[in-house]
């Protein structure tokens, strides 16, 4: 059984157009080149939306989805906070991290 996307190739087309629908598929695909299902975590303040699928490797378990339809991505479009997070440095997502005017306590 193929197993690209995390679930089966089909379940995974599927399950993505319950969940995004048409347009949200085509865009996580021209964008990320495969369909990640997964539970939305958090949004920054610039849109990006921010997602954990516990059922894909460690490494690939969280990602960023860009706000807009910018195709030129990169880190720089990430918000600090989140960075950490993505990269597995901790676990404790940063909008439920208790702030002090803007930084940690």
């Amino acid at each position: 059984r193929a197993t690209k996307f995390g679930y089966g190739v089909f379940t995974s087309i599927w399950m993505g157009l319950k969940e995004r629908g048409l347009r949200g598929v085509l865009k996580q695909l021209s964008a990320m080149g495969e369909i990640k299902l997964g539970t939305l975590k958090g949004q920054d303040e610039h849109g990006n939306m921010y997602y954990e699928g516990l059922n894909y490797q460690f490494g690939r378990h969280r990602w960023v989805e860009y706000a807009g339809w910018n195709w030129r991505f990169d880190y720089n479009q990430v918000a600090p906070q989140w960075l950490g997070w993505l990269a597995s440095l901790y676990d404790e997502v940063p909008s439920e991290v208790p702030t002090r005017n803007g930084y940690e306590k």
